[in-house]
């Protein structure tokens, strides 16, 4: 009985082996499927935000394409019904992106309400916040307004609806085109106070 119940315990022994030894090698080929499977699900996933991002752009840039474009001439023609105002209104703008954005829309809104001509802020590069340097626009972090907006169009959107806004040219002032625009509503005597 003893011989039996020995070679039973070993054949008991063995077969657990083997039983561990095939979860083990199930184990390994299950995580190495596992990995293989998240791979693919991985380049799936990568695959389909390229095609997304594609389809995003091949849809904002049919939708700026389809926009009514404004030539210089359409909007200078339009420009000389809207006479400005007899003073301006410089505003600045700082921070973020949505921020400056804003700044734009209220300071021509502010500069319409008070009675004068807005005129268009230079825009701040870099639109991340990380200190007190970087908030507003000098030196090395400016961006024309144009860069950024397309600004016929804006200019354009503007004068039909009676607001003259005046392009900023970077200089004191508001630049020569400030100059001309009152020019055009001052006598000649005045603009020596300019």
């Amino acid at each position: 009985m003893s011989d039996g119940s020995s070679s039973s315990g070993t054949g008991s022994v063995s077969t657990a082996a083997t039983t561990a030894s095939s979860a083990a090698t199930t184990t390994t080929s299950s995580s190495s499927s596992a990995a293989s499977s998240h791979a693919t699900v991985s380049a799936g996933l990568a695959a389909k935000v390229s095609d997304l991002r594609t389809l995003a752009d091949q849809t904002l840039h049919a939708i700026l394409n389809a926009r009514n474009t404004v030539s210089r001439a359409e909007l200078d023609k339009l420009l000389a019904t809207v006479p400005p105002k007899h003073q301006t209104l410089r505003f600045p703008v700082c921070n973020g992106f949505a921020n400056q954005r804003l700044s734009v829309v209220y300071g021509v809104l502010l500069a319409y309400r008070l009675g004068r001509t807005p005129v268009l802020p230079v825009l701040v590069r870099n639109g991340i916040q990380r200190n007190d340097a970087a908030v507003t626009a000098s030196g090395t972090n400016k961006e024309p307004f144009e860069a950024v907006y397309d600004i016929n169009f804006f200019l354009y959107e503007m004068a039909k609806a009676g607001i003259r806004v005046l392009e900023n040219h970077g200089e004191e002032g508001g630049g020569e085109e400030a100059r001309k625009a009152l020019r055009w509503r001052l006598p000649g005597t005045a603009l020596a106070l300019l």
